[in-house]
């Protein structure tokens, strides 16, 4: 699973075994002997609250309830889209193409391979949030309750889905108006108070309860323009549902290719200002089409508010988003019936040429993918004692670590490497290891003061002459030394010494 999915799980276990919702309990670095509880503002709650209702009342193992809950959010993501689509007017044919393409993607099938929490959980909810807040009225206190009951499902699954319910705003506004030339003023003002007031109180009860207390309250905005990341935004209403980045990525970026940083400067703007362009143009080809005036102002509304949105994020000094096309999807999954219904009305033209070649590559790519990586996965990893894979802890390492968990007498604490391995362990206390991502320097800087009954430190080996593990073991300060208990050529675990 991802690292992202690990710690959401961490925030479960702690829940578990008797802290508050959505906290986790973590070693304090004042005193490792103690533990304090901290609040899970970064990632939406829904990515382990869906498996612990597996876990917790049926009995399931980790491994199980993600299998179940990956199953079911496909599923119900793809019958969503089935009745979204079908809302909107597009006839059967467009809709199963679509879904043919989609369930093709590698964005779709990774799922089955690692478990991507809020992905997953936003995929089998987006689609049915949508179709019930277009077809409610709005005109009584149960359909603003109805509003404010959805929308909070869709942030608890994934906390950008405050982009998306700013997008449903906008698009509530103007979704009764015949067209957008025809805009009555009163009509429009009374409307655009009336939902924004809404949808700012759905932001306050938002903020006041994860956001300020979680990483994204550290937003800055000192703006520094980019062009590339322009480019970029513009690029992903298409690029993002045909898996456009991860194809980049395999073409210029995969591991060992060892390109230049100035030319794949250069391969990268000139890539996204290609799929910017075509980007752009399906839209066009979209809006001239002959379809539902209530699908254009959705896409519209959504195209705007996307764009304005990560065009903010992105040109700035400090990018504390990820740039990544999955934060675009929910915008791809709207476009890609327009798209084929251009491609349905007008096969004949290069441009449609163009698309097609695009969605076939795309297509072909998330099989391949799919198949290349569920051998890299039996091959490079092993299901642990939750029943879930685990690619980073070997299995010799884990065995001997599980071993002395059971043997050890009294309070155990384990420093990992991963917090998926974390989740390993049930009687030890963990402080969970970011070594591989964090520099020299910022290692040095730490401090772990006091003592425990038993300390161990899991380490890669790699660590060994990179300075890593000097400063790793340096951290614990009321430590004299220790001593290495395991060793093999990914992993040494040491036991502290006072």
């Amino acid at each position: 699973m991802y690292y992202d999915s690990a710690i959401g799980f961490t925030t479960m276990k702690s829940m578990l075994s008797g802290a508050p919702f959505n906290y986790t309990k973590t070693v304090s670095l004042g005193s490792i002997a103690k533990n304090q509880l901290e609040f899970n503002g970064t990632w939406a709650p829904g990515q382990y609250l869906v498996p612990m209702l597996f876990i917790k009342y049926v009995g399931l193992n980790i491994g199980e309830s993600i299998v179940i809950t990956n199953f079911l959010m496909n599923v119900s993501g793809l019958f969503g889209l089935y009745y979204l689509f079908l809302a909107l007017k597009f006839d059967r044919t467009v809709i199963l193409t679509a879904l043919m393409i989609i369930v093709c993607q590698r964005f779709y099938s990774i799922s089955y391979s690692l478990y991507n929490g809020g992905e997953t959980i936003l995929f089998g909810t987006l689609p049915w949030i949508l179709l019930c807040l277009r077809s409610l009225k709005y005109d009584n206190v149960f359909d603003f309750f109805y509003f404010m009951l959805l929308c909070s499902i869709g942030f608890l699954s994934k906390f950008s889905f405050i982009i998306v319910a700013l997008a449903i705003t906008i698009f509530l506004i103007i979704r009764n108006l015949k067209s957008f030339q025809n805009v009555l003023a009163n009509d429009l003002l009374l409307a655009a108070v009336k939902h924004c007031l809404l949808f700012m109180l759905f932001f306050t009860i938002c903020y006041l309860t994860f956001i300020n207390k979680g990483l994204y309250n550290a937003q800055t905005f000192k703006f520094s323009f980019s062009l590339t990341n322009t480019f970029f935004v513009l690029a992903e209403p298409l690029g993002s549902i045909l898996s456009i980045d991860d194809i980049y990525q395999r073409l210029f970026e995969f591991p060992g290719y060892n390109i230049s940083e100035d030319i794949l400067f250069v391969l990268k703007l000139i890539y996204y200002f290609i799929v910017a362009l075509i980007s752009i143009l399906s839209v066009v080809k979209i809006l001239n089409l002959k379809i539902s005036e209530d699908y254009k102002a959705l896409l519209v509304s959504f195209l705007i508010v996307f764009t304005c949105v990560f065009l903010l994020f992105y040109n700035k000094k400090d990018i504390t988003s990820s740039m990544e096309m999955r934060h675009f999807r929910s915008v791809g999954f709207l476009i890609l019936p327009g798209v084929i219904s251009y491609l349905k009305d007008d096969i004949k033209t290069v441009f449609s040429y163009l698309l097609l070649s695009m969605i076939f590559v795309s297509c072909l790519y998330g099989v391949t993918s799919f198949l290349q990586r569920e051998s890299g996965l039996l091959k490079n990893s092993y299901v642990g004692y939750n029943g879930f894979r685990l690619a980073i802890i070997d299995k010799p390492t884990l065995v001997f670590l599980k071993q002395l968990e059971k043997k050890t007498i009294g309070a155990t604490l384990m420093y990992l490497p991963d917090a998926a391995a974390a989740l390993e362990f049930n009687k030890s206390r963990i402080i969970i290891s970011h070594a591989d991502f964090e520099p020299l320097q910022q290692l040095q800087e730490k401090h772990y003061l006091g003592t425990v009954p038993t300390l161990y430190v899991v380490l890669q080996s790699r660590f060994d002459n990179n300075g890593k593990k000097d400063a790793i073991l340096g951290s614990f300060k009321n430590y004299s030394h220790f001593k290495t208990i395991f060793r093999n050529d990914e992993f040494t675990v040491f036991e502290g010494l006072k």
